[in-house]
């Protein structure tokens, strides 16, 4: 009976080691599973800051140049603005050039002036 027993502890002994190396591979596969899974997380990870690195960049990059429009909207609003006032004080300046020319020469002051330059013509042409 002894014997028995020995045998079957043995037997069992076989059977818990079998068991134990096969728990052990099985482990092993599941954390080499769990490594590659870390490592293309990792990529992943990585793959997606660089995403956000260059996206951030290219906010930076477009905010910058939406100061730069803006800054030269405003500066054209600005010069716009002077445009505006330097072509309404010509076109003032310009009526009262107007006016006074219209004042100075009325229809019977060219009719004078035309008179005396005919009259000049025709005693320059009776000389001659």
């Amino acid at each position: 009976m002894a014997d028995d027993v020995t045998k079957q502890i043995s037997a069992l002994d076989k059977k818990f080691d079998e068991q134990f190396k096969a728990v052990r591979r099985e482990i092993g596969g599941v954390r080499q599973e769990a490594g590659s899974v870390r490592q293309e997380a990792r990529q992943e990870f990585g793959s997606i800051r660089q995403e956000i690195g260059s996206i951030r960049q290219e906010g930076r990059g477009t905010r910058v140049l939406l100061e730069d429009v803006q800054h030269r909207v405003q500066a054209l609003g600005e010069g716009l603005t002077g445009m505006t006032g330097r072509i309404d004080r010509m076109e003032r300046s310009l009526t009262t050039e107007i006016r006074a020319t219209q004042a100075t020469y009325t229809p019977l002051t060219v009719h004078t002036a035309l008179d005396r330059r005919v009259g000049t013509l025709e005693k320059a042409r009776r000389k001659n």
